[in-house]
């Protein structure tokens, strides 16, 4: 049976693969078309700077009459890793290997399509992990073509000294500093294929990846970064996969019933239900997240929350939220507030929180 499944799954790759081209061909004759214009658009070519992504430097800073354009991203529940393009980042739960590959190379492909720099990052050698890739179909010219860089997590993450626990700052540093590096050379941004299950392990483990999950989380709404993150739920179980999931905008049915994630003008936004089914995962969530996303702003301490696409908040977690906004002096802002959420705070007349209603 387990065979049977590996060949459908295989199937399933193939298929995937030709329409991976088929969506590569479009893309890079659109490519083409837009430099076309930019090349006979000489004014439209000093405002985007020749495709180059500005930095966060004070020379690079946009100009006052630049056009500001928000990152749009993909939130909600999954049933592909495709369509991340430029700043999506996925969770996938999975039990097979089989299946995990299947998303992984649907992933790689759609990146090499929109020129993305891929890294593939596993628990295992290079050379087995290359092994694991070449077995699939329509990749192994473009693992010689060097698009694809493969990884031992060992290699790929920061991890704090004598542990095998991940540094979430240095490691973020350095994913940084490679998307940049990517973008330098040519490509249109960086994509991280990874399966991270051998460093979620232990509650230590889980603690400080979870910020750095949200640490890389908050740059792919200022750069051209996307991730598939992979967690093996056979091994870990399902709640220790909903503690990583919960922190990206897009996952895989199972994940969990929220998603806490980053969105430009905000702290961070939430989605799904948050009740008490998920008491104790949105308290842990909280505390490992707002520490990281707080920062005031100059007319005051105001810790701001996108709810556009949160469905349901019961008034626990609705006080939850306010005693983790009030732990680091600031006064909760819900923006685009479920209805039933601003009649909570009314009836309850609760304090320390201030909702603007959902246009």
């Amino acid at each position: 049976m387990a065979s049977d499944r590996f060949v459908e799954q295989i199937r399933l790759a193939r298929a995937t693969a030709a329409t991976a081209r088929e969506l590569r061909d479009e893309a890079l004759a659109a490519r083409a078309r837009c430099l076309d214009v930019v090349r006979q658009d000489r004014s439209l070519r000093h405002r985007i700077g020749d495709g180059r992504l500005m930095s966060g430097s004070a020379e690079a800073r946009p100009r006052k009459d630049a056009v500001n354009v928000r990152v749009m991203r993909m939130v909600g529940r999954a049933d592909s890793a495709r369509s991340l393009l430029s700043h999506g980042h996925l969770c996938w739960a999975y039990q097979d290997r089989a299946e995990f590959l299947v998303r992984a190379l649907e992933c790689i492909l759609e990146g090499i399509a929109i020129g993305q720099r891929v890294q593939y990052v596993g628990s295992r050698t290079v050379e087995t992990l290359r092994a694991e890739l070449a077995g699939l179909d329509d990749i192994e010219d473009i693992l010689e073509d060097g698009d694809v860089a493969v990884s031992p997590f060992g290699d790929f993450y920061r991890f704090y000294s004598g542990s095998d626990v991940v540094d979430p700052v240095a490691a973020l540093a350095a994913h940084v500093a490679a998307a940049d590096a990517a973008v330098a050379a040519g490509y249109t941004g960086m994509r991280i294929v990874a399966d991270a299950t051998a460093v979620v392990r232990t509650p230590e483990q889980r603690d400080a990846f979870a910020r750095y999950e949200h640490l890389l989380d908050r740059q792919m709404t200022v750069r051209p970064l996307s991730a598939l993150c992979g967690y093996d739920s056979g091994q870990l179980g399902c709640a220790t996969v909903a503690e990583l999931a919960c922190l990206h905008p897009l996952a895989n049915v199972g994940c969990g019933p929220f998603q806490l994630y980053a969105e430009p003008g905000v702290n961070f936004a939430l989605a799904g239900d948050i009740d008490l089914s998920c008491d104790e995962l949105f308290a842990t969530t909280l505390a490992r997240v707002v520490p990281l996303s707080f920062e005031p702003l100059p007319f005051g301490p105001e810790l701001v929350i996108d709810g556009q696409s949160l469905a349901f908040i019961d008034h626990r977690r609705l006080l939850v939220l306010i005693e983790a906004a009030q732990r680091v002096g600031a006064t909760l802002v819900l923006e685009n507030a479920p209805g039933t959420a601003a009649r909570l705070i009314k009836i309850l007349k609760l304090s320390g929180v201030r909702v603007q209603a959902r246009r």
